[in-house]
């Protein structure tokens, strides 16, 4: 018995010892080698969520998906062993939805030109919850020397950061399909904090087939109220505009007039922890009439100014028959 208790004491020791050692030695044998990762939705959790705390800058290489391993890549990987241990290391392609919220929040649009390498930082402020990312473009040759200068230039504030990611704003005579409006980057924050009106929001990325099926729904929805006045709707390209990403496509949501607050149980799940006063449609869609009905339904609920589902039924045109006095006395 004694000697059953003593082994066990040395077990629980060396247990013991070996997490001591796995939190100093191994974590960082480990960081080494996790910090190099492909675009997924779980390297998405890594290098945004969990790196809220250490705030780690990302090196982003982004590939041809369709191509195999490129020059560029090879020269990007035989730079990895000398680059500071602060970067992470992302292989990306320009084809999912979470590559593609990727290629947003550094400012690129699908499409871009690729083999492309950048850099991308963010800070957190305690007056915004939303983080604020710096997104930093390799111009140039892709040669390892690049990459470890293009790094280093990156971690002594040498490089400029890119501008706001957004298409250019329609003109005046396209700025409507119909009653939906179409919003950008640049107009997103102006659109949807209007206090006079209730404001729908519909975000969808290109390559989402339930996106474009339930555009026709979301139409029927703004031509059936069309004749409420106090009611906006509108859609956004997500993939294309350095707006706040929500974690599922596609997503609706009212951002209510007046500054109606909105509950945190029904905002709308962005990515990064952004948060806006916005709430989530969470009902059936591409469901046609059984759609339509619960929008509007919800609508009322949600919308800080009461409408009709109905128009007005046109003003009754005031009887303009007249009776002309006529003077029937003659002089006799």
């Amino acid at each position: 018995m004694a000697l059953s208790q003593m082994l066990s004491a040395k077990l629980i020791g060396a247990i013991v010892a070996l997490c001591m050692f796995a939190r100093s030695e191994a974590g960082d044998f480990l960081a080494k080698r996790t910090r190099i990762m492909q675009m997924t939705e779980a390297t998405a959790e890594v290098i945004f969520q969990d790196n809220a705390l250490w705030r780690r800058p990302i090196l982003v290489f982004f590939r041809p998906e369709a191509s195999t391993r490129t020059r560029e890549e090879d020269e990007v990987r035989a730079a990895v062993d000398q680059l500071d241990k602060r970067f992470f290391v992302v292989f990306s392609g320009d084809t999912t939805l979470t590559e593609l919220k990727l290629m947003n929040t550094m400012g690129l649009f699908q499409g871009e030109e690729l083999p492309l390498l950048g850099a991308l930082s963010f800070d957190f402020h305690q007056d915004n919850p939303k983080a604020d990312f710096h997104s930093f473009r390799f111009r140039g040759n892709i040669t390892r020397q690049a990459v470890l200068e293009f790094s280093e230039d990156f971690l002594g504030g040498r490089l400029r950061p890119e501008g706001q990611l957004s298409e250019p704003l329609p003109p005046a005579e396209s700025e409507r399909d119909g009653g939906v409006q179409q919003l950008v980057g640049l107009n997103f924050d102006k659109v949807t904090k209007d206090p006079e009106k209730d404001t729908l929001v519909y975000w969808y990325a290109d390559g989402c087939g339930w996106c474009a099926q339930f555009k026709k729904e979301y139409k029927r929805v703004a031509a059936r109220l069309g004749h409420v006045k106090s009611l906006n709707f509108a859609w956004i390209d997500a993939s294309r505009n350095g707006i706040a990403q929500p974690k599922r496509f596609p997503t609706v949501a009212l951002f209510p007039a007046h500054g109606k607050q909105v509950p945190a149980s029904k905002e709308v799940p962005f990515w990064n922890d952004a948060h806006l006063q916005a709430v989530e449609f969470m009902g059936d869609i591409l469901k046609g009439e059984q759609t339509i009905s619960a929008m509007i339904d919800w609508l009322h609920k949600e919308a800080a100014v009461p409408f009709e589902d109905t128009p007005p039924a046109p003003a009754e045109e005031e009887d303009q028959i007249s009776m002309l006095a006529v003077d029937t006395n003659k002089d006799l």
